[in-house]
């Protein structure tokens, strides 16, 4: 970093002349008149101050007057000295004051040059010994190495060491080896030698290494050679912009910025920002940056100057991620932000890596639709977020949302669970209890089931989830009718109620409409009428309604028939039918229900075994129409046992025809007990009278028995 030197005014007191050029006293006010000169005087045997001049005139009133060609050296302060050079000057140092020098004006290129090789130039340079200060008025120019300037007008306070441009100053820094060059700009601009900083204020501009800054003021402090930077204070308005090209951080910007740089004192290691803070990250090969606000940021940079390897943002934090082709604009909010990583190592990238949000965090991706695309417009909220990113804060990898996670996927999902992992590659969200997480959930509800488990996996594009442990789902739909997204429960179900299942997983594809739930599975409607079908797995069909059971199938519901209505309505609670078989599938578009291997039924109306057993029910409300009953077929009922091939119920008509070779209906009403053989027979419940039908094969039989010894007695 350039320096400004100090200029210090020139102050010498007449002592004994080392010479006498010969005095000629004048008539009038000038008391003396001389040629080519030079003084000295010295303090403790050391030359103090000198001065040489070509004329000199010595007034009465204590003026003195220099010309053709002045030269004075006084001294600096730890050792130093300042010479001043003009054509002319005019010094006062009125008799018997004690003072040799009060005020001094030097005239006509005026040059002040320190002994640590600063130079300054004007016009005119005014001196006042009280104060110790100088006063250059007009233009000004400065040089001192690599570096030059300009101003109008300039003060030297010489008591603390500080030179002062007035304004309109201007600094240049010729380039070192092809770098290094610096333009500054600002309306006044000073040098502390002593204290080794320098100051710009008003609209300080500063144009180097790739950079601009801005600032209402600055400051920047140096090494105690002056040689080189060591930190740079911004106040009010502060800004750096990077050109393109240049690494490390393209974009910062508070009211206040400090900066710290390393030992070469070009290359930045942090910035503390203040007030309204923001950090534009350089994006990865030329992708679009990360841009970080809050009220206040801590950045820390490695090495090289350009790698970020820590960054800090507290109060207000907001952290926007660009979109870049198919990935989704990020937008997180949080109340602290921090990010980690490491210095860059041979071969290896480095910078931030890792994230962590805390306090109301808000994190959003949208996306528009295009091409084959879908939109995307997602929302999570929790109390912690963790990031892991790719180096260099690049693409993320992976968010970690810890506490109380809310998530929202439009139009219609929603999640909820005390810790969310979403791996971004896979688009993936797991939901999980966590450890020391708080929160509801897991929960997931997707606009056509709610699902609740100790753990939900969801894959986001395609909707496709898996549940483990205590899994739970919800469905309401309106019987026989679809949502606006197409759900439909099957229609054996009853209407307008919620239908509940519980498992140990479940597996659903959106996509197919379908949701398997395995272990211990059981689907069930609330009240004293809802049906409950229990299996090792059950599949359903939000799409169609259809609905399949596999592997101990048990289900249980209330079949009210057509033919209840003209019976009168009891007073008790309705009894459920149960059904067991070994699997169960049902055609909403049929609205059938088919039980297969080893099928068992008990209900009201009976006792029936199988080995299939297909029922049929009502388009709306899961009211039994008619069912059918093959292979080895035995209904039991009050009073009487059916056996054959094939049984048909219809409900409506209460008629039960079973057919078989023979078919075989014991009916046992005393003391009318009685055994029908046919080819089929014909009953119905609420009778003992049936009527049995012959064919060429078999006949009719029917014949009086006694009563408890018909087939399937105890």
């Amino acid at each position: 970093m350039v320096l400004f030197a100090a200029m210090v005014a020139v102050s010498f007191r007449r002592g004994g002349p080392k010479s006498d050029p010969g005095v000629t006293k004048l008539p009038g006010k000038v008391l003396a008149e001389t040629g080519p000169g030079y003084l000295e005087t010295s303090d403790n045997g050391k030359i103090s101050r000198s001065i040489k001049f070509g004329h000199h005139i010595t007034y009465e009133d204590g003026r003195h007057k220099l010309s053709e060609g002045v030269t004075v050296t006084v001294p600096d302060k730890n050792g130093r000295t300042i010479t001043i050079e003009s054509r002319e000057a005019d010094v006062v140092a009125p008799p018997g004051s004690g003072k040799q020098i009060e005020t001094g004006v030097f005239r006509h290129d005026v040059k002040l040059t320190t002994s640590d090789g600063v130079t300054v130039m004007s016009d005119t340079a005014n001196y006042e010994d009280a104060t110790k200060m100088t006063t250059l008025p007009g233009h000004v120019t400065f040089a001192k190495g690599r570096m030059t300037g300009s101003g109008q007008g300039a003060t030297y306070d010489q008591n603390r060491g500080v030179l002062w441009l007035l304004a309109d100053a201007k600094v240049d820094v010729a380039p070192d080896k092809g770098s290094g060059a610096m333009h500054v700009t600002s309306r006044t601009a000073g040098m502390a030698r002593l204290e080794h900083y320098m100051k710009f204020t008003g609209d300080a501009h500063m144009e180097g290494e790739g950079h601009i800054i801005d600032a209402d003021e600055s400051t920047v402090f140096l090494t105690p050679d002056d040689e080189r930077m060591t930190r740079m204070e911004l106040r009010g308005h502060s800004r750096i912009n990077s050109r393109p090209g240049t690494d490390g951080p393209q974009a910062m910007r508070a009211n206040d910025i400090d900066m710290t740089y390393a030992d070469d004192g070009r290359t930045l290691q942090m910035a503390h920002l203040v007030e309204n803070a923001l950090v534009r990250l350089q994006g990865e090969q030329g992708k679009p940056g990360k841009q970080i606000a809050g009220k206040g940021i801590d950045i820390s940079l490695g090495p090289d100057g350009s790698t970020v390897t820590n960054l800090t943002a507290a109060d207000n934090v907001v952290v926007d991620l660009p979109a870049d082709g198919d990935t989704p604009a990020r937008h997180i909010t949080s109340a602290i932000f921090v990010a980690t990583g490491a210095p860059a190592a041979p071969g290896q990238p480095g910078g931030i890596k890792n994230a962590t949000f805390s306090g109301g965090v808000d994190f959003r991706e949208t996306r528009p639709a295009s091409g084959k695309l879908a939109a995307i417009d997602r929302t999570s909220r929790s109390e912690k977020l963790e990031l892991v990113t790719k180096p260099g804060f690049g693409d993320l990898e992976r968010a970690d949302f810890h506490t109380n996670v809310h998530f929202t996927d439009a139009p219609q999902t929603t999640a909820d669970a005390p810790t969310a992992i979403y791996s971004i590659a896979q688009d993936r969200l797991e939901l999980s209890p966590g450890e020391g997480d708080k929160g509801k959930g897991p929960h997931v509800s997707d606009g056509r089931i709610s699902v609740e488990a100790k753990n939900i996996q969801m894959e986001l594009s395609s909707q496709k989830m898996k549940a483990d442990t205590k899994v739970r789902s919800v469905m309401i739909q309106q019987q026989g009718k679809s949502n606006d997204n197409g759900v439909k429960v099957p229609s054996m179900l009853k209407p307008d109620r919620p239908v509940n299942v519980m498992s140990n997983r479940l597996d659903y594809d959106s996509d197919k409409s379908l949701a398997t739930y395995e272990g211990n599975a059981r689907l069930w409607q609330d009240g004293d009428d809802g049906g409950t079908i229990r299996a090792d797995k059950i599949i359903v069909d939000d799409k169609t309604g259809n609905l399949h059971a596999i592997t101990n199938v048990t289900t249980s519901n209330v079949m009210k028939q057509a033919s209840d209505a003209d019976k009168p309505k009891p007073s008790e609670k309705p009894v459920q039918t149960i059904t067991t078989a070994a699997e169960m599938v049902y055609d909403d578009a049929k609205h059938r229900a088919t039980y297969t291997e080893n099928v068992h039924m008990n209900g009201p109306d009976g006792d029936l075994t199988s080995d299939k057993l297909e029922l049929y029910f009502a388009e709306q409300g899961g009211d039994l129409e008619r069912a059918e009953a093959d292979g080895n077929v035995v209904s039991k009922q009050p009073n009487r046992r059916a056996f054959g091939k094939h049984l048909s119920y219809d409900a409506k008509a209460d008629l039960y025809t079973m057919t078989g070779a023979p078919a075989m209906v014991y009916d046992d009403t005393a003391p009318n007990c009685k055994l029908t053989k046919a080819p089929a027979v014909t009953f119905r419940q609420d009778t003992n009278t049936g009527s049995a039908t012959g064919n060429g094969t078999f006949g009719q039989k029917s014949e009086s028995v006694p009563c408890g010894s018909g087939p399937g007695s105890n």
